[in-house]
């Protein structure tokens, strides 16, 4: 999708139109893709958060961050009966202690399934636009 359209559905969510759930899902592939910019990304999640969303908004977002989403089982796996999963960042970068990775351990350790994303920290930094 051309930056213009992005920036032009971008500036429809800021004006409180709504999306079609077409033009969620292209906004969202965009996203995902890497091709917006970061103060693009935060334009986009202000304007959405500044509204209710529509259902047909969050289906095609969440259609493409399907496509996107690593498949956490083997091909012919099973799925388990139970399954947990903690999410975090990684850190805090203070080396403190990373509660979502003990949470992960003590479910374990209790009997459940658990997946962990081992990616390096994400720190993000946001400034006002």
């Amino acid at each position: 999708m051309p930056a213009s359209t992005t920036l032009s559905l971008i500036q429809q969510l800021e004006a409180g139109q709504l999306l079609s759930r077409a033009s969620a899902e292209a906004v969202m592939e965009e996203l995902l893709s890497g091709r917006m910019e970061t103060d693009e990304i935060v334009r986009f999640l202000r304007a959405l958060n500044a509204r209710p969303v529509l259902v047909s908004e969050l289906a095609g977002f969440a259609s493409v961050m399907r496509r996107h989403a690593a498949c956490v089982f083997a091909d012919g796996e099973p799925r388990p009966e139970r399954m947990i999963d903690t999410c975090g960042t990684g850190g805090d970068g203070f080396d403190a202690f990373n509660i979502s990775t003990a949470a992960a351990v003590v479910a374990a350790a209790a009997g459940a399934r658990v997946p962990k994303l081992c990616e390096v920290t994400v720190a993000v930094s946001v400034r006002p636009v």
